[in-house]
C-alpha cells in the first residue's frame, strides 16, 4: 500500500517526522497532502532574530509568516512552539561590531507584508496604535514580533531573544495589554485571538549582553500567564524601587521551575513571593565591568550581599526540590589577578539560612564561597539537607576574587578540606547522597606548577578515595579556556 492509501492518522504520524522544509514540499505537491502537511508545518516554527548579511537583501521570514498568521487566522491555531533564534556568528566576539548591533534589525518589507501589518495594527483600539503604526515606517522586528504575539492561541512554548524585547517597546507593550488588563485590546475580527498566549507553559526572554537598555518592564507581565509552569528570563536591575504591572502582584501556583538571572538577589525576593508552589529555582548571579564599548563603562553592581540572598531564598525553600546558585561575570578590559584590588565583593553572609532548613532539597549547586564562606570555613557538613541526592560546588566568584592563579594557590585546599569533612560523615549527614561534582575554576597556564602542589595532590585524592569508598560518583571539572567547556579533570 502506497502513503496516498494510508488512513489519515498514520499519514499525520508519518508527516510528523518530516523536516521542516520537507515539509513545505509536502505541501507545494499535492492539494491532499497540502492539508495534512501544512497543521504540521505551523505547529513548530524557528524564525531566526537576526538577518542574514550575505548576498543580496531579501525580506525577512517573520514578515511573510506574520502575513500568512493574521491573513488566515486558523493557521496560528496550529502554533504549538515558536523560537526566534539567535544565529551567532564570529563578528558577535568583536566589540566594535557589538556596540553597532544593540539595537534589534531593521528589515526589508514586501509591499504585501507591509499592508497585512498595518491592516492588522488599524483594527487594533490601543492607546499606542499611531505609535505603532508609525514604527512601521523604519521596520523594526520588534514591531513585526508585537503583532505575531497577539495571534498565538494555542502555542505553549516561546522563546525570543532579549534584543526584540527592549526596542520600541511594543513587544512590552502588547505583553501588558493581553496579560495584565493594561491598555485593553479591542481587536477587529476575524483578525486576532484576544486569548492568545494564554495557553503557554513554558516560555524563554533571552538576553544580551552588553546591552545597557533596561527590559524589566516589558517581561515582568510573563509573571501573570495563568498556565505558565516554567519560565526563563534575564532581568535588568530595574531603576529605582521594584514593580508590578499591576497594583497588585501575581500570583503564579503552577509555576514549577524559574531560572532568572542578572537582577540582583535583594529584588530576587520579588520574584520568588509570587512563587508558593516553585520547585526548581536556578539563579545567575552577574557581575559586569565593561569598559571597552560604548557608551560605556557599564556596571552591574559586583557586590553580592548574601544576607538578602538568604532572605529571598527563604521564600521558597519548603518547596524547592532543585536550587542551582550560579555567578557570571565579565571584565572586559580590567585585568583581574593578585595585582589588583578584587572587583568582587562579598559582604553578610549566609549564616542566618541553613540549606539544611530545605526540607525538600534534592538536588543543590552553590558557590563554595555563597556556603563556606570567604576566608573559608569548614562548615559544609553543617549545611545541607539531609534529603539531598546531588551536589555541585563551584568556585567562580572565588577566582573572580582572588584572581585564577591565587585562588588555586590560597583558596582550594581549606575548601577541600571542608569537602572532606562533609563526605566523612555523609552517610550520617547526608544519607541519600548518590553524586558529587566539584567544578574548580581554570587558572592561567603559567602558573601550572601548582598543579603538582604535594598538598593539593594530597587533598584531592583523598577527597576520591572516599567518595569511592562511600560509593558516591564523584567528578571533578576545570574550565577549559581552549574549548570553552567544562571537562573532566583527575
Amino acid at each position: 500500500m502506497d502513503f496516498l492509501g494510508l488512513n489519515q492518522d498514520v499519514q499525520r504520524l508519518i508527516l510528523d517526522y518530516l523536516s521542516q522544509s520537507d515539509l513545505r514540499n509536502v505541501c507545494l505537491t499535492h492539494r491532499h497532502l497540502y492539508h495534512l502537511a501544512q497543521p504540521v508545518l505551523y505547529s513548530c516554527v524557528e524564525l531566526p532574530s537576526g538577518i542574514d548579511c550575505g548576498g543580496p537583501p531579501k525580506p525577512h521570514r517573520i514578515t511573510s509568516f506574520v502575513r500568512s498568521i493574521v491573513s488566515q487566522s486558523h493557521l496560528a491555531t496550529c502554533i504549538r512552539r515558536l523560537s526566534f533564534l539567535k544565529a551567532r556568528n564570529k563578528e558577535d566576539d568583536d566589540p566594535e561590531y557589538r556596540s553597532d548591533h544593540r539595537t534589534a534589525p531593521e528589515l526589508l518589507v514586501a509591499s504585501l507584508d507591509m499592508e497585512a501589518a498595518v491592516h492588522f495594527i488599524e483594527k487594533c483600539d490601543v492607546p499606542y496604535r499611531d505609535a505603532w503604526l508609525k514604527a512601521l515606517e523604519t521596520s523594526p522586528m520588534d514591531a513585526f514580533l508585537a503583532i505575531l504575539l497577539m495571534n498565538l492561541p494555542a502555542v505553549s512554548h516561546l522563546r525570543i531573544e532579549a534584543i526584540l524585547l527592549i526596542e520600541t517597546g511594543f513587544v512590552g507593550h502588547v505583553l501588558r495589554s493581553l496579560l495584565c488588563n493594561m491598555d485593553p485590546i479591542t481587536l477587529g475580527q476575524p483578525v486576532g485571538h484576544a486569548g492568545s498566549l494564554r495557553a503557554l507553559r513554558e516560555i524563554t526572554l533571552g538576553r544580551e549582553d552588553h546591552s545597557p537598555m533596561r527590559n524589566t518592564p516589558n517581561i515582568l507581565p510573563v509573571f501573570y500567564l495563568p498556565s505558565v509552569k516554567k519560565i526563563s528570563i534575564h532581568l535588568d536591575d530595574p531603576a529605582g524601587v521594584f514593580s508590578w504591572p499591576t497594583s497588585s502582584p501575581p500570583r503564579v501556583p503552577a509555576l514549577e521551575s524559574l531560572e532568572v538571572s542578572g537582577i540582583h538577589e535583594g529584588q530576587l525576593k520579588n520574584l520568588l513571593s509570587v512563587t508558593p508552589g516553585l520547585s526548581s529555582l536556578t539563579y545567575t548571579r552577574e557581575y559586569w565591568i565593561e569598559t571597552t564599548l560604548d557608551p560605556g563603562p557599564l556596571v552591574l553592581d559586583p557586590t553580592i550581599d548574601l544576607g538578602s540572598l538568604s532572605l529571598s531564598l527563604a521564600m521558597v525553600k519548603d518547596s524547592l526540590t532543585r536550587l542551582e546558585l550560579r555567578t557570571y561575570g565579565n571584565f572586559n578590559g580590567v585585568r583581574i589577578d593578585s595585582g589588583w584590588d578584587s572587583p568582587v565583593t562579598l559582604v553578610g553572609s549566609m549564616g542566618s539560612m541553613s540549606f539544611m532548613d530545605f526540607p525538600n532539597l534534592k538536588v543543590l549547586e552553590v558557590p563554595c564561597e555563597f556556603i563556606m564562606g570567604y576566608p573559608v570555613r569548614p562548615v559544609l557538613v553543617n549545611h545541607l539537607p539531609a534529603n539531598l541526592e546531588e551536589l555541585r560546588l563551584s568556585t567562580e566568584a572565588t577566582s573572580c576574587i582572588w584572581g585564577d592563579a591565587v585562588f588555586e594557590y590560597a583558596c582550594e585546599y581549606p575548601y577541600l578540606t571542608s569537602i572532606w569533612a562533609w563526605l566523612t560523615a555523609a552517610k550520617t549527614s547526608t544519607p541519600k547522597i548518590k553524586k558529587f561534582i566539584y567544578l574548580a575554576h581554570a587558572f592561567d597556564a603559567e602558573y601550572e606548577y601548582l598543579i603538582h602542589d604535594p598538598e593539593l595532590l594530597n587533598a584531592r585524592g583523598e577527597i576520591r578515595e572516599v567518595a569511592d569508598r562511600l560509593g558516591i560518583e564523584y567528578t571533578r571539572l576545570t574550565f577549559s579556556r581552549e574549548e570553552l567547556a567544562w571537562v573532566p579533570q583527575d
